[in-house]
């Protein structure tokens, strides 16, 4: 089928074709439908024209005029929703007795003011002013710390409006409750309920539990004021031997390991079949000696040694160490004046150390610090 004709040498070109087949010479591509169809599209009047902006204007005013009335009807409904729920309310009319028409105005509701702390006189001036009857009003006598007649108590609490009845618990004399030999929890839980501050002191007590109360000032029996002191048994001070200079010593003093323990603060003495050991100087005020002791790690296991503590010439304690954990050792001292510590081993023993680990004195404060300082008084 015959096309269009080719621009140079005027040959006929069929459908479909690229080149022309006289010259050979290509033809130009057809424009896309897309493009053709915008070129055919008319073009609007003037006419056309000014009626599209006509309508475009008539548009963005009703979309102007929409916009502003549900902005306005919005802002009044808010407004009533606001002052229908804070806005001011009429009060009703309050039937007032005689008796309380010289103090609560009409129209005005009661409202419990805060009484406590002041004397009973005072608190009820303040409730009268406040619009609350009189008549409504009871008082109770409560024991209660500090000065007498005044209010510890009310109820109902202050800023209540309309109460029904108020009631007031004034303070009367009492006496300090025995404290002695309680836990000091339970003694400071009576104290406050009955509105004393209390003052907690420490101190070691030899024999007392910790955190036992051993004293009260003032003592069970006399008045209670505002303020308790409670003298409570605390835990004793400490001063390890290895700070302590002995009087006399075959002993080392450091770290050693014991079944794998490392046990600081330790009197070390090498066990020998003739007795060795350390002598200590008490002040007689030291409460008890206490240490963790073993046989040093390396030794056999057919190695034994024994250990006697001897208080003022004395023995205290004696036993017997093989390989393996380390025991508790503790004696008391209150009183003595000595302490030595000996270690003896058997005769088939090859060598071994025995380790008085941790080794300390305990007491109070005072009697701890003496002996560190240099042992006797």
């Amino acid at each position: 089928m015959v096309g269009r004709t080719c621009v140079s040498c005027g040959g006929a070109r069929e459908r479909r074709a690229r080149f022309c087949v006289k010259c050979g010479k290509s033809f130009p591509r057809r424009r896309s439908f897309l493009l053709r169809l915008v070129r055919l599209r008319r073009r609007p009047s003037d006419a056309e024209t000014r009626t599209r902006r006509r309508n475009r204007r008539r548009l963005r005013l009703a979309t102007f005029l929409t916009f502003t009335v549900g902005l306005f009807g919005s802002g009044i409904a808010t407004g009533f929703a606001l002052a229908n729920r804070y806005g001011e309310r009429p009060v009703p009319a309050v039937e007032v007795s005689s008796e309380a028409a010289d103090v609560l105005p009409i129209g005005v509701e009661a409202v419990v003011p805060d009484v406590v702390g002041l004397p009973l006189a005072d608190a009820e001036n303040a409730l009268a002013d406040a619009g609350v009857d009189l008549g409504s009003v009871t008082v109770r006598q409560v024991e209660h710390a500090g000065a007498a007649g005044i209010v510890v108590a009310q109820d109902p609490r202050r800023m209540t409006r309309r109460p029904r009845a108020v009631r007031l618990d004034v303070s009367k004399p009492t006496v300090v409750p025995r404290v002695v030999g309680t836990a000091l929890a339970a003694a400071t839980s009576t104290l406050e309920r009955l509105g004393a501050r209390t003052v907690v002191t420490y101190a070691y007590v030899p024999g007392t539990a910790i955190g036992t109360v051993v004293a009260s000032d003032p003592p069970a029996g006399k008045p209670l004021g505002e303020v308790v002191t409670l003298r409570t048994a605390g835990a004793p001070a400490a001063v390890y031997l290895d700070a302590v200079s002995a009087v006399s010593s075959d002993c080392g003093t450091g770290t050693a390991d014991v079944s794998g323990r490392s046990l600081d603060h330790s009197v070390i003495c090498s066990a020998y079949t003739t007795a060795s050991g350390a002598d200590y100087a008490l002040n007689g005020d030291i409460d008890r000696f206490e240490a963790v002791v073993g046989l040093r790690d390396g030794a056999a296991s057919t190695d034994l040694v024994r250990l006697r503590l001897l208080v003022d010439g004395r023995e205290a304690y004696s036993g017997r160490f093989t390989v393996g954990p380390a025991k508790s050792v503790a004696i008391p001292l209150t009183g003595k004046r000595s302490l030595r510590i000996e270690v003896l081993a058997t005769p088939e023993t090859s060598y071994a150390a025995l380790v008085v680990g941790e080794a300390r004195f305990l007491g109070a404060t005072a009697a701890v610090d003496r002996q560190a300082s240099g042992g006797a008084p």
